[in-house]
């Protein structure tokens, strides 16, 4: 079941390499009852070191870097594939281009985690995502595509915030206290309110969805000061 799973997921991952910001899948093997994947190396440096901790980003900047990555979720998810660890340290500011890159699939964990039940070693489903970019519905194993959403309207937060998601508060309904520690124009804190919603059902139900909400307000902030930037 384990190699089936591998040998499905390598073709996805082939798949997606054929796009500019995604690493290319130069070979798939199994050795010794491991599985082992050789990906593009892509030079240049995880936006975590481009989020200091105290800084916050001008909203400017923090928009394009959500543009660019809900279009390249759009792609990701048209192919049927759910990122589910999408954090800072997994986006690559490539060097040679300053393009942003996507790494870590969770195609090997879920691999992992297949084999894991299989072999009756644990009981419970495993949870494949990061603490403070996963949802809720992710932690309890049951990802989504606006799983993905989610992770990424985190990754705003701390853009704009130059918090740590661990350092934000939730109010009682769960939803993540933030507004207060940044500047931002209203469209953009509504935008991002709702990308992390606690409730998937109440977030942005697709990356195209959220795509043509964030042009929208780009194009209303162009039309209400069309000198800026």
């Amino acid at each position: 079941m384990a190699r089936r799973l591998f040998h499905s997921e390598a073709e996805t991952l082939e798949r997606l390499g054929h796009h500019d910001q995604i690493p290319r899948l130069l070979a798939f093997f199994e050795q010794d009852r491991e599985f082992f994947l050789v990906q593009e190396l892509v030079e240049g440096s995880p936006l975590s070191e481009e989020l200091v901790r105290g800084q916050c980003w001008p909203e400017s900047r923090a928009i394009a870097m959500l543009l660019d990555l809900l279009r390249l979720l759009v792609f990701i998810h048209s192919q049927g594939v759910i990122h589910r660890d999408i954090k800072p340290d997994n986006i690559i500011r490539r060097r040679l281009d300053q393009k942003l890159v996507l790494v870590d699939f969770g195609s090997v964990k879920q691999i992992r985690a297949q084999t894991l039940m299989a072999d009756q070693t644990v009981n419970a489903t495993v949870a494949i995502g990061t603490p403070g970019y996963m949802s809720s519905e992710q932690s309890q194993g049951k990802p989504r595509a606006n799983s993905d959403l989610y992770s990424l309207g985190m990754v705003g937060i701390q853009a704009v915030t130059g918090l740590l998601p661990i350092q934000l508060q939730e109010d009682v309904d769960g939803e993540i206290i933030w507004q207060d520690q940044a500047q931002v124009s209203p469209g953009l804190a509504l935008f991002l309110t709702q990308m992390v919603r606690p409730y998937f059902k109440l977030r942005y139900q697709s990356a195209q969805e959220a795509l043509q909400v964030l042009e929208q307000i780009v194009a209303q902030a162009q039309r209400r000061n069309p000198t800026a930037s």
